[in-house]
């Protein structure tokens, strides 16, 4: 379908991948049939009008990174139906106008569907495979494919195939590609995860070359050859295909499956699931420097900790004084519903700092203990989704900082401002289930930053769901500082641990937490003999002299019964009424001095605002 004929970039300009979501298909029944489930999964399909990739004006907010969600909204979105499902993302920053380059994805499930069996009118959701079965509309685009590259013209902003990658004329099979990596010599590099190659084309979509890892790659280093068996290719029409079991999809072996690409100091860096141990590594591979072709000389890097959890490195950046930056996305899960696509919460962002020359080796030339950064407040701040980029710095006045074109440190996230420990104070500054981006200067790693108070967040989507979805985010590009002066490379020094950020600059500190004017505790009861949940609460004794009285309300105005009035002591009980498995709310709770009130005058209220959730298992009648 034709775009509006614009150019496609308006300046600096964040470029994010992402899931584009799912909308409900209602099937069409015959009269008087029973009536199914319009929530049902068998229901829910891609939604072709949502988002694949964005493109949004970079930030200058005016204001000092301060864990705030930014209110952000794309200028341009490409969508589902243009191009099906995106993860890796490169821009040929040496165009006049530059295009953008999307590459074809598994990272969000494999859907397949068969004929319509039942006569609803809807394809039928299939879990395994079977003759006859399809990629789900909007996985990979019109007559497009698991290795489809897309380009986006930047003159026009109009879509087109770049290239369908093949292995000996055959086709991707399903597991789609890696990433992808523009080069100053008109070259842009992918990988591909169901060969495990790492795949050269030019400016036109043209197939150069290609390297194997499994074979140039672990020989170069005493390893024993890995190489590609086609015997191993899926094939959705067979039984042994499952779209909940990421192990039936045919990606390469660990050995040689390749992800994350960079183009550094002449050099190819690509990550590998596995290498010379069971640990994620990064290696590299030497380029011409005149016509790009590979060397054929690559090396090992670096290895992952062992206190790393072993998931694959996606996305690989450079900073301009050499601080090699790697990001994890966690394992592949099938999702049926589209809910989690992987391990939630468990992947993370690191940061490689090269050896001084008199220091380096044959063997090593990388700090052999990473740096890292935290993504995100859930958990212990390993919240990346697998996406990383480098962008223009931003300063304690939220100003870009000049000649610093990689002073930021972008990455993709999840429930990035979630946090039980800290819910008062983020509370403010937006949402808490925010899947997107995170900003923040590049300098401050986990030492000076944990949790991320020195930070921004912006939305994907802006669909906010009620609980945490995992991995519905992918890559992110920077276009920043194209044709400015930059004032020399960056010295990247590794700030001093001792001296927590906020003691360096207050304006880094993490904001207060609201006020409280009084504590109160509270209990939730079901209560069997009608079904019904109450919720039991009691004041504690810090309340001001006199306040006696508390009037409940429930600002959704759903609750029944609600306003009530109680004394303050001894607990009282607020009946919540049937409520579903795992419900949530809030009750705002105002006590007061009862003659005071009776004065017919202003007067003093301590406000709480008090959340609740129903158990997971809901609240029965027991029967008489």
């Amino acid at each position: 379908m034709a775009r509006p004929v614009a150019e496609l970039f308006r300046g600096q300009t964040l470029v994010t991948s992402g899931f584009s979501g799912t909308v409900q298909r209602l099937p069409i029944i015959a009269p008087g049939a029973p009536r199914p489930d319009p929530q049902a999964q068998e229901y829910r399909f891609i939604d072709l009008d949502g988002a694949s990739t964005t493109l949004t004006a970079l930030p200058w907010p005016g204001f000092g990174p301060n864990a705030q969600e930014l209110d952000l909204r794309p200028y341009d979105e490409i969508l589902a139906r243009d191009v099906g499902q995106i993860f890796g993302l490169a821009i040929d920053t040496d165009a006049t106008a530059p295009n953008l380059y999307l590459a074809a994805t598994s990272a969000y499930g494999l859907p397949i569907v068969g004929p319509d069996a039942d006569g609803d009118r809807l394809p039928d959701r299939l879990h395994r495979g079977k003759p006859g079965a399809e990629w789900m509309e909007g996985l990979f685009g019109p007559e497009g494919g698991p290795g489809t590259i897309w380009r986006v013209d930047g003159l026009t902003g109009q879509i087109s195939r770049f290239a369908d990658l093949r292995l000996d004329g055959v086709e991707n099979a399903g597991p789609g590609l890696g990433n992808l990596v523009w080069d100053d010599t008109d070259i842009v590099h992918v990988s591909d995860l169901e060969t495990g190659m790492i795949i050269r084309l030019d400016r036109n979509g043209t197939v150069l070359e290609s390297f194997d890892h499994g074979v140039d790659g672990r020989t170069a280093m005493g390893l024993p050859e890995l190489r590609f068996d086609p015997a191993g290719r899926m094939d959705r029409t067979r039984a042994d295909f499952d779209a909940d079991a990421p192990e039936s999809w045919g990606f390469a072996a660990a050995e040689r499956r390749v992800w994350g690409l960079a183009v550094h100091g002449g050099r190819l860096f690509y990550g590998v699931a596995r290498g010379l141990t069971d640990r994620p590594e990064v290696w590299s591979l030497g380029l011409d420097p005149r016509t790009g072709a590979y060397l054929r000389d690559p090396r090992w890097e670096i290895t992952l900790p062992d206190d790393a959890l072993p998931f694959e490195i996606s996305d690989i950046a450079f900073s301009q004084g050499g601080l090699m930056l790697l990001a994890q996305r966690s394992a592949r899960w099938g999702s049926f519903d589209h809910v989690d696509f992987a391990e939630p919460q468990r992947a993370g962002v690191f940061g490689y700092a090269m050896l001084p020359l008199a220091e380096q080796t044959p063997a090593n030339r990388w700090q052999s203990v990473p740096v890292r950064f935290d993504v995100g407040f859930a958990g212990t701040g390993d919240n990346a989704n697998g996406g990383l980029a480098l962008g223009p710095g931003i300063d304690a006045t939220g100003q870009p900082v000049p000649g610093a074109c990689h002073g930021a440190l972008w990455t993709t996230g999840e429930s990035l401002r979630h946090s039980a420990l800290h819910a008062l104070a983020l509370a403010p500054g937006g949402h808490a289930l925010v899947d997107g981006l995170q900003v923040q200067p590049l300098i401050f790693d986990r030492r000076l930053n944990s949790p991320p108070w020195a930070s921004f967040f912006v939305d994907y989507d802006a669909r906010y769901p009620d609980t945490p979805e995992a991995a519905h985010i992918g890559d992110v590009e920077v276009l920043g500082c194209r044709g400015e002066p930059s004032d020399g490379p960056e010295v990247w020094l590794p700030p001093p641990p001792d001296r927590p950020l906020c003691e360096q600059d207050p304006r880094y500190c993490p904001p207060p937490p609201p006020r409280v004017c009084a504590e109160v505790q509270s209990r939730l009861r079901c209560d069997p003999s009608t079904g019904q949940t109450s919720i039991q609460v009691a004041y504690g004794l810090s309340l001001p002299a006199g306040f006696d009285q508390v009037a409940v309300t429930d600002p959704s105005g759903t609750l029944p019964g609600l306003p009530q009035f109680h004394p303050t002591q001894p607990p009282f009980t607020v009946l919540l009424g049937a409520l579903a498995a795992g419900q949530t709310g809030v009750l705002q709770l105002c006590a007061y001095d009862g003659l005071d009130a009776a004065s017919g005058k202003p007067y003093d209220c301590c406000t709480i605002t008090l959340p609740w959730q129903a158990p997971a298992t809901q609240c029965q009648q027991e029967a008489n």
